[in-house]
């Protein structure tokens, strides 16, 4: 097995899993009287906190090294100097470009959190989940368009077991259909907004370190929910306190740092429609984490949905793994 090619995958499915203790994490933070606002800023503000302390120490281990503190060490070094006016213009335009593909990745996963939160207000959890997660198949389809290309039959079989994996595992079909079209837009909304902000952080400024370009679009992030909720923050600053930092801390870690920092290592490196279909362990993770952290109840067609997921997500490596051992 080629385990250099293998890491990449890893990365994005662990990013995926790291979403786990993020829900149940909330639902104590609720009980303790926390609105759903102070929770977005909690988990959002506290992932450009660990995601800064991690770039304060990775820039402090490059200087005492000595190695090159630049951002953009994967740049080409190879232009001539007869050539250097060019360069040096062409360098601004991909800088400008650079700075707006950011910030429309950050914007993103920001309006992912946002419609997901709008959506909780009209219909029901396992709903909003359920909706969410149709970003497995969104994003497909967006590397479709990108690629021009048709789907393999092994992503379409993955696509088809994850979907159905996550009708189980969502609970859905036990706790009832009831919506209201406006929740079920904005569930839909998180969804795209997800499947975008999946393809983004995949192919925006892949020249810049990980750690400084996962930091960036943190940044962007963070802004772009205090542009949404700054107004409704301000009518609960009474819940800015230490009890909300220490929340913030482990939400922020789980739900926003460990995932942008692993997704913009490994999604440059994979596929968009993999890319996708690995970051859906996000499901079976939360409902683990929910049973383990908070005592939740599963019922056996949750758990055959989660069973399911994780198929779906290992199914397109079996096939390939078959492939090469057994040849066509």
């Amino acid at each position: 097995m080629n385990y250099s090619r293998a890491l990449f995958p890893l990365l994005v499915f662990i990013g995926g899993i790291s979403f786990g203790p993020l829900s149940p994490f909330v639902k104590i933070a609720y009980t303790e009287g926390y609105s759903s606002v102070s929770m977005i800023f909690a988990q959002y503000g506290g992932g450009w906190l660990c995601l800064f302390i991690l770039v304060a120490i990775f820039t402090l281990c490059r200087i005492l090294t000595g190695k090159k503190n630049g951002i953009n060490d994967g740049a080409s070094q190879r232009s001539q100097p007869s050539q250097a006016s060019q360069p040096s213009q062409t360098s601004v335009k991909t800088r400008l470009k650079d700075c707006l593909l950011i910030f429309a990745c950050g914007l993103s996963i920001a309006l992912c959190s946002s419609c997901n939160i709008f959506a909780l207000n009209t219909i029901s959890v396992s709903l909003a989940v359920l909706l969410l997660f149709q970003f497995i198949w969104m994003g497909v389809i967006i590397q479709c368009i990108v690629k021009r290309s048709l789907p393999s039959k092994e992503t379409l079989i993955s696509v088809l077991l994850l979907v159905i994996g996550t009708v189980l595992a969502s609970g859905v079909l036990i706790a009832g259909t009831g919506f209201e079209l406006i929740g079920v837009l904005f569930g839909l909304g998180s969804a795209l907004f997800f499947a975008i902000y999946v393809f983004l952080i995949g192919h925006v400024a892949v020249k810049i370190h990980p750690v400084y370009r996962s930091f960036l679009v943190m940044s962007m992030a963070l802004l772009s929910i205090l542009a949404i909720f700054g107004l409704s923050l301000a009518e609960n600053a009474a819940q800015i306190d230490t009890g909300l930092f220490r929340y913030a801390m482990i939400i922020g870690l789980f739900g926003c740092a460990i995932p942008m920092f692993f997704f913009a290592i490994g999604t440059p490196k994979i596929p968009t429609g993999a890319a996708t279909i690995l970051s859906s362990s996000e499901l079976p993770a939360t409902i683990i984490c929910a049973v383990i952290i908070i005592h939740e109840s599963v019922t056996a067609f949750q758990w055959v949905g989660v069973g399911l997921v994780f198929l779906g997500i290992a199914y397109p490596y079996l096939a390939a793994a078959l492939k090469e051992k057994y040849g066509k």
